[in-house]
């Protein structure tokens, strides 16, 4: 019987992924591209709108997809309780992929001692883009302030028409975001450890602490800052509407692809203060399906984990391989930059805002948390439901 429309055919692999539009989609064209090259097992790329619920919501219909996209780390936990991955600890020993992954990758696709996913993309959320022109106008310099709060109050205090800060609000992931590295750069790695490892109370101090600074950075942003979206926000930042703006590597991939503003010349990236040290990431990896044919998505799978399917990908994207082994020489001269300070990281600290060091439903009960406090600015109340969410 034929298959029905939009249903794959037999031997090709059904790939769900969240690659929609701009450099994610470049990025997957890129990495696709470079697959059929030197494979013939079709792939069938597909797309939601919303791809964590249509995946969740097929697996609960019996039909999950044979590989889809997702965050590693903490985020693969509800997926192994529901006994829908695949054990794929056999594609890491042997072959060279468990020895060539940088640790926290290979940390992140396990769960419990078992390999489940197979990242291939590693981005950096703690970077803090300067646009070159604008903060030459504010007289603003980024290398001033070594902490958090000291940056907040100068964004907030800077005397320049407009706003000194872009802060998209439109989701609350993007102020989690921000939140989780004003943590880690006003207090440190192992307060953070604390916080996410269920030792939220003993820390209330730093928790609270944190979010007033995060207010302060609220209150330095655009008055419509909390209707704007993440692209709207990297538009604002190359048109040079304000001198800084945090966001994650996928920005400077953007930007590296924006013509007419060049990087170094027309804008900078330094880490976010009190971060120097830290490279907090979050990871792409492939999610395989424990009902899927091994032998047909496995050829796959090793792709993703090899040097030229990671390379093929992270150039595109401005992210970094997940392999410590992959060129780095064919990547623009943000993302070597981006790979440089990856070597002089102290901490690779694991993102909450992205599912590393919070599972799926602790992520979505804390997006619940800070909706409420981006409605009324309200530390302790905030501080509260935050300690709930993490000691439950």
């Amino acid at each position: 019987m034929a298959p029905k429309m939009g249903e794959p055919q037999a031997g090709t692999i059904e790939l769900v992924h969240y690659h929609v539009g701009g450099d994610g989609e470049r990025a997957l064209e890129a990495f696709l591209e470079e697959y059929r090259r030197t494979h013939t097992t079709a792939i069938d790329p597909i797309s939601y709108d919303n791809t964590r619920l249509q995946v969740k919501s097929r697996i609960l219909d019996g039909d999950p997809p044979d590989v889809w996209t997702g965050w590693a780390g903490a985020n693969l936990r509800a997926y192994d309780q529901a006994n829908v991955l695949a054990d794929v600890t056999d594609l890491f020993t042997e072959t060279a992929m468990e020895r060539n992954y940088r640790d926290v990758a290979r940390d992140a696709a396990q769960v419990d001692g078992v390999y489940r996913a197979v990242p291939y993309s590693m981005h950096r959320i703690n970077d803090l883009y300067v646009n070159v022109a604008a903060a030459k106008a504010a007289g603003i310099d980024p290398s001033t302030p070594d902490s958090p709060r000291e940056f907040a109050t100068l964004v907030a205090e800077a005397d320049i028409d407009g706003a000194a800060f872009l802060l998209p609000m439109k989701e609350p992931w993007l102020v989690l975001q921000l939140w989780e590295l004003v943590l880690l750069g006003q207090y440190d790695h192992e307060t953070f450890e604390a916080v996410t490892g269920g030792r939220a109370r003993p820390n209330r101090d730093a928790i609270v602490d944190s979010l007033d600074i995060v207010a302060t950075f609220a209150a330095a942003a655009p008055d419509d800052a909390v209707y704007t979206s993440l692209v709207e926000a990297n538009e604002r930042f190359i048109a040079g509407d304000a001198p800084f703006y945090q966001q994650g590597d996928w920005a400077g991939g953007v930007f590296v692809g924006t013509t007419e503003f060049t990087y170094e010349d027309d804008w900078q990236r330094v880490a976010f203060p009190g971060t120097e040290d830290m490279y907090v990431v979050s990871i792409d990896a492939m999610t395989p399906s424990k009902a899927a044919d091994m032998a047909l998505i496995r050829p796959f799978l090793e792709y993703t984990g090899s040097p030229d399917g990671q390379v093929a990908f992270t150039r595109a994207k401005g992210s970094l391989p997940a392999r410590s082994d992959a060129p780095t020489d064919a990547l623009s001269a943000f993302g070597q930059d981006q790979a440089s300070a990856l070597e002089r990281a102290r901490d690779q600290p694991q993102s909450i805002a992205h599912g590393l060091s919070a599972t799926t439903q602790t992520r979505i009960e804390l997006l619940d948390a800070f909706a409420s406090f981006m409605t009324d600015w309200d530390s302790d109340a905030a501080t509260d439901q935050i300690i709930d969410v993490f000691e439950q």
